[in-house]
């Protein structure tokens, strides 16, 4: 998925200071003080809207409001798998692993799918219809 690989992909980088990098952008993005919400606006709400954007395009008929949300969790989804922490092995007493990428990407790819169900069962109006004309709702 072109939203989470990249970003998980830098964070478990060994060389280059991809944990750092992790643990910067988790930091600063989860802030609420001035210069971290200052930070992440400059940085990733351009890159953020064209997400937003896309979801609205992949799914006509949900609300802006709704593509935002859903950008939201799949990001917040995204943010603790940069790390390689092997916590997930140790709650799964060995049954889940950090290490094998693909098969992190593809655990995260099934729950954003489940907030795409949800984005749109709030886009279905109450005779089961898409809803139409609220692309355009400011978030």
């Amino acid at each position: 998925m072109a939203l989470l690989r990249p970003t998980i992909e830098v964070g478990r980088m060994s060389n280059g200071g991809g944990f750092h990098y992790a643990r910067m952008v988790v930091n600063v993005a989860s802030g609420h003080d001035e210069r971290s919400t200052r930070l992440t606006g400059m940085q990733y709400n351009g890159i953020a809207r064209e997400f937003i954007d896309a979801i609205q395009k992949v799914m006509p008929g949900i609300s802006r409001e709704m593509a935002v949300w859903s950008y939201m969790h799949a990001i917040n989804i995204a943010m603790p798998l940069m790390a390689r922490n092997h916590r997930p092995a140790v709650l799964s007493d060995g049954l889940c692993r950090d290490d094998d990428l693909d098969a992190v990407i593809d655990n995260a790819v099934t729950f954003i799918a489940a907030i795409r169900a949800l984005a749109i069962s709030h886009a279905v109006d109450e005779a089961g219809r898409l809803r139409s004309g609220n692309s355009s709702t400011p978030a």
